[in-house]
């Protein structure tokens, strides 16, 4: 994988979409790019961690306790890049 495990993610985005919880998903639509997404709860955790300022470790370790299963890393940089493919 390229990227360093310990780096900081980039934040998730925050303007220009509408998020919708459901119980065990997330709708975001894209109001530039007028697309909906549905996040799995393994994204969606990961998304709603995504603030700049953590690691992947620290999102791995938040998201195994919120999702009571184990993250890894790696996974973790995974649902990074699948989020940045999609603009969120």
């Amino acid at each position: 994988m390229s990227k360093e495990l310990s780096q900081v993610i980039p934040a998730a985005r925050q303007e220009g979409i509408i998020v919708q919880e459901l119980s065990e998903e997330v709708l975001v639509y894209d109001e530039q790019r007028h697309k909906a997404h549905c996040l799995n709860q393994t994204a969606a955790v990961v998304w709603r961690q995504c603030d700049g300022r953590r690691g992947a470790k620290e999102v791995a370790k938040l998201a195994s306790a919120e999702l009571g299963a184990n993250v890894g890393q790696e996974m973790v940089w995974l649902g990074v890049e699948e989020l940045g493919k999609r603009g969120l």
